[in-house]
């Protein structure tokens, strides 16, 4: 992470300074702690940041410094206080360092708010045991009790938790602050961790608030022993997650919501494509019957598109009711009027058998809308080796150009000469390109929404054929998964990107990596080499896991994710939202980023489903200090919405096209 973007994100005050005491630079925490805004504080002596009786000292202590240069304060850190805007006084921690810039000498202040802190100190005097062990832990309520749970200390905090001043809950067990049920509970969780005398952690529990109301708390603790040993209790923190539990469920209720539409097609409630292909991997030995309407246009052009809908949502109906149950067949609405049917093969049933019986029932149906009686035609492809559904399309384009067919089997004979050729010019032009360097980098800029700055760019993959024509990844991505190269496509990736954006010492750049490559140890390594070499440009790296491909070992995973991390690299989920990974396994993936995908986004300026879901997931990313980047953002109205809904980043036609320069 480069100076600008700590200075910028840190929570601490950062005050910049000339050798004149005047300020030069002036962060957001520097803001938030003193009130002034960067444009009031810029030229501002720093010494309308202390009380009147201490700007005399400061100044003298400057005129001191600029004349001997031995410095007092420099290095050290300091307790002082400090004097916002509004006249108010609070103590402060400040580091301060100095550095010689051009024969003048140049002051850094690091401050932060130290007065809810002291008071703690105070608060704790008594015990440096019990303080030692309670700022080892993050805590809003802090308790002790003793050996038979009964609390002996309760600090103020829980009046904003629980409602209850500290000394009303001194003398009582947690127990007694519950509902009955998780009193029952909790009682027999207690008694296992009393019997382990050992820390616990995260431990959930609801309680009664004083008022009546539910909340649940997040309890950690640590045992307490005596001088000679002896167990005398526990003491730890309560923290109040209620908030952040409804917000869980909220998410996974979205998160259901958004899976049930990614899943099933809108109109006819039946599966779709996206169902077919995860579906379609989970079968050993597939068959599919892909199913067309006949001049389906002409349904919607004669009778108008209401018609269509009724007649597609009829054949769904149709679909469901003539199939066999006993052949566990699945039904997919797979494009405008393309329907699939997809089972297991079983030497027992001949899939030809069921193309007839579908053939006769549905042209045998009458669709009767608004008193019109709409004939049906149909023909189904058949497909029994993979990849099923482009040799179903095969066929029934096939069928197309000779009408009096309704029906056809997949063979080689039919079209597999043709997509062979293909597939060897593709496999070639990858080959050359390969070897000749032409595998390059297209850069599609990033914008930070907040201040509308391009900080960022993805590096997006094209090709070089021998005519000099540029092709996109559409084109040779899915051969190069299958002849092996995509493994290499990916070393030249990194490698373009470490060198573009080496000299970019303020732009931070992301590289697409599959699982594939991350289950690719010599990938692995080649991506680790790569890191060490260049550990400058490693810390400005992000590793784009695409979400939709889904992950099936997170152990290998977590471990590349650590591996990169230790190189200061950051991680983001691409195609957030349309994919099937485990969403809580997803969330443990120590990621930086997530970008949500274009299907939630392309539209979101005119549907308000979409704008729920994505203001749900940019708030619960943000509880977990992820940042969160909009793919597709195509439009104007499209970006501020996105910034409305308070997603970080933008990324899409609208901020800039993917270019071979980076601007």
């Amino acid at each position: 992470m480069n100076y600008k973007k700590i200075f910028e994100m840190s929570l601490d005050a950062i005050v910049v300074s000339d050798d004149l005491g005047n300020i030069i630079l002036w962060n957001p925490g520097a803001e938030r702690m003193f009130g002034y805004a960067t444009e009031e504080a810029l030229g501002m002596p720093v010494t309308e940041l202390m009380p009147e009786e201490y700007r005399q000292k400061h100044l003298n202590g400057i005129a001191r410094f600029r004349k001997t240069e031995r410095p007092v304060l420099i290095g050290k850190t300091v307790e002082v206080e400090g004097l916002r805007k509004d006249g108010s006084r609070f103590l402060k921690e400040i580091s301060l360092a100095g550095e010689k810039v051009e024969g003048r000498w140049i002051f850094t202040a690091i401050m932060r708010d130290i007065t809810e802190r002291k008071h703690m100190e105070e608060e704790l005097h008594k015990s440096e045991e019990r303080f030692k062990a309670l700022t080892e832990n993050t805590s809003d309520w802090i308790w002790e009790v003793d050996e038979n749970a009964i609390y002996t200390y309760a600090s103020p905090k829980i009046k904003d938790l629980l409602g209850y001043e500290p000394e009303e809950v001194l003398g009582k067990k947690p127990f007694e602050l519950m509902p009955p049920d998780e009193t029952e509970r909790v009682v027999a969780e207690f008694k296992i961790i009393k019997e382990t005398q050992k820390p616990f952690s995260r431990f959930e529990n609801t309680n009664l608030h004083k008022d009546g109301h539910l909340l649940v708390l997040e309890t950690s603790g640590v045992p307490i022993f005596d001088a000679i040993g002896n167990f005398r209790g526990y003491r730890g923190i309560d923290r109040d997650i209620t908030e952040r539990k409804e917000s869980d469920e909220a998410l996974r209720q979205a998160y259901r919501e958004l899976e049930l539409a990614a899943t099933t097609e809108r109109l006819t409630k039946l599966l779709n494509r996206a169902s077919f292909e995860k579906d379609e991997k989970e079968l050993d030995y597939p068959v599919l019957l892909l199913m067309n309407i006949d001049g389906f246009k002409h349904v919607n052009d004669f009778y108008g598109i209401q018609a269509g809908d009724f007649v597609l949502k009829e054949i769904a109906a149709c679909l469901n009711n003539i199939i066999p149950e006993y052949i566990g067949a699945k039904i997919y609405k797979l494009g405008g009027d393309d329907f699939g049917i997809l089972f297991e093969s079983n030497p027992d049933y001949d899939p030809v058998n069921l193309a007839k019986l579908i053939i006769d029932t549905i042209e045998d149906n009458e669709f009767v809308y608004n008193g019109n009686n709409i004939s049906i035609s149909i023909s189904i492809g058949i497909a029994r080796e993979r990849p099923v559904l482009e040799k179903a399309d095969m066929v029934l384009k096939h069928l197309k150009r000779h009408l009096r067919l309704k029906y056809l089997e997949y063979t080689e004979e039919l079209s597999l000469y043709k997509n062979i050729s293909e597939n060897m010019r593709v496999l070639n032009i990858l080959k050359k390109a390969i070897n000749s360097n032409s595998v390059i980098s297209y850069f599609q800029p990033i914008c930070n929404n907040r201040s509308g700055m391009i900080e960022k760019y993805e590096c997006l993959v094209r090709v070089i054929d021998e005519t000099g024509k540029v092709l996109s990844p559409f084109s040779f991505l899915k051969v190069a998964k299958e002849s092996k190269l995509y493994g290499e496509i990916t070393k030249r990736m990194i490698e373009n990107g470490v060198s573009a954006f080496k000299d970019k010492r303020g732009l931070e750049f992301s590289l697409n990596i599959s699982v594939e490559d991350i289950n690719d140890t010599e990938i692995e390594g080649f991506i680790e080499d790569a890191l060490k070499k260049n550990q400058e440009t490693a810390c400005r790296t992000t590793f784009e896991i695409v979400e939709s491909e889904g992950i099936d070992n997170y152990e290998v995973v977590y471990d590349f994710i650590n591996k990169v991390k230790k190189y200061g690299c950051k991680i983001a989920i691409d195609d957030f939202g349309a994919g099937y990974s485990n969403f809580g396994h997803t969330m443990q993936l120590n990621i930086d980023y997530l970008k949500i995908d274009a299907s939630l986004i392309k539209e979101i300026d005119r549907n308000e489903k979409l704008q729920i879901l994505t203001e749900t997931i940019v708030s619960y990313a943000r509880r977990l200090g992820i940042k969160t980047i909009a793919e597709y953002v195509h439009s104007e109205e499209v970006h501020k919405k996105v910034k409305a809904l308070g997603v970080d980043y933008s990324q899409g036609y609208y901020i800039g096209e993917p270019k071979p320069t980076i601007e």
